[in-house]
């Protein structure tokens, strides 16, 4: 399999993580072959539908990067430079949610959000003042919940999963006894933690992948650092699902991992040197629909498919679209999937800035045909520089 390499792509990743362990659990879970094996898009899976959403620009509501993205059935959440905004499903700008400072209704800094879909409503969770700050859709404030300190994690990512409950992704800290996930009950403002780990940082608080939870329905499943191990959880109990086959040249020998942990060395940097020596860098994302499980190893790179109903995978490479170093660039033969960033009922959805979009489509065909590819071309050509990133919502049907 060709490999290439750039720092370029570092731009992309949210916080690559490591990879499997030499040692592979004896049990019963299910294998997906496919790791080792580069597929073309046109060979694994058809786009059906792409749907292009350019978020209007406001006065003073000018997007730099698009950090999460949440959708209802009515308006679209935009997470942005620790500024939430809404917009509505065509990408009409509607109002900005909250603002920073310490008077009523403000936040001291956002760490992250979730929706509450059954009472319309946006949670700001500030955990420099360790509070929740509720707004209707409209962004008018309407309370704040203080939670303790005990148990204290902090989050990266959070999910609501009703009844009064969310699913945390945490940071991976110094001093902490640090757990991947916890489940907050927020009326009765107790933690429960899961997945322990032995990863610990020198001075900062460092994030150990991107999306690693994946919430459909009543299904949960998890993703954690040093492993291919794909998690079911389900009643504070977590359990193995599904692990991918890793071939053994990229696995990261057990002797690297234990001087991790020793040396309490878990940062970015040494991610990146991992992944330069070509060794398997964990899965940065977890997202899933219907029919297939996604699983990005490089955001905006390299990711990996799992076809849920045949239980097998199917890998890809984008890696040479940014490899400045080749002489003759290699063109997309087909809609490259860009910048994937989560999944919303049967769809991935990306997103992309105005210089983003302008590297993928330098690497279009001048005589492409593709209908999709000439559908993103339209599109990129009226875009104006200062432009709001895009949002680009995928259906595919795997083959």
């Amino acid at each position: 399999m060709k490999r290439y390499f750039s720092p370029f792509c570092f731009l992309f990743m949210i916080a690559t993580q490591f990879s499997c362990t030499e040692k592979e659990l004896d049990d019963n879970t299910p294998i997906v072959t496919g790791f080792d094996q580069f597929v073309e898009n046109d060979e694994a899976f058809e786009i059906i539908d792409l749907n292009i959403i350019e978020l209007s620009p406001e006065k003073d509501v000018l997007l730099s990067s698009i950090e999460r993205v949440a959708f209802t059935d009515s308006i679209i959440i935009v997470k942005s430079d620790h500024n939430l905004f809404s917009f509505d499903l065509k990408g009409k700008f509607l109002n900005k949610i909250g603002n920073r400072g310490r008077g009523h209704g403000e936040y001291v800094d956002l760490y992250s959000f979730f929706i509450d879909k059954e009472r319309k409503e946006i949670c700001i969770v500030d955990q420099y003042s360790r509070s929740f700050l509720y707004y209707n859709y409209k962004g008018l404030f309407l309370r704040k919940e203080v939670f303790e300190s005990n148990d204290y994690c902090m989050m990266q990512a959070s999910v609501y999963l009703g009844s009064d409950k969310m699913l945390c992704q945490n940071y991976i800290l110094k001093d902490f006894k640090n757990y991947l996930f916890s489940e907050y009950d927020i009326q009765k403002k107790t933690y429960y933690n899961v997945m322990p780990t032995k990863l610990k940082t020198i001075n900062t608080a460092e994030s150990f992948g991107g999306t690693c939870f994946s919430v459909r329905k009543d299904d949960i499943k998890l993703i954690a650092p040093f492993e291919n191990t794909i998690y079911k959880y389900k009643e504070k109990n977590t359990e193995p699902f599904l692990r991918v086959d890793i071939p053994k040249s990229r696995r990261i020998p057990k002797r690297t991992i234990k001087q991790i942990i020793k040396k309490r060395s878990f940062n970015f940097f040494s991610k990146v040197q991992l992944f330069t020596e070509n060794y398997f860098a964990g899965f940065n994302d977890i997202f899933e629909t219907d029919d297939y499980i996604f699983l990005n190893e490089l955001p905006g790179a390299t990711f990996f498919i799992i076809n849920k109903n045949k239980m097998t995978g199917t890998y890809h490479e984008f890696l040479p679209a940014f490899d400045e170093e080749k002489e003759e660039q290699e063109r997309f033969k087909t809609m490259p999937l860009i910048n994937i960033r989560m999944s919303v009922d049967n769809k991935l959805v990306g997103f992309g800035d105005y210089w983003t979009m302008e590297r993928y489509f330098s690497l279009f065909p001048d005589d492409c045909c593709d209908k999709w590819m000439i559908l993103f071309k339209d599109y990129f050509n009226h875009l104006d520089k200062e432009s709001n990133p895009c949002l680009l919502l995928y259906e595919l049907s795997l083959k």
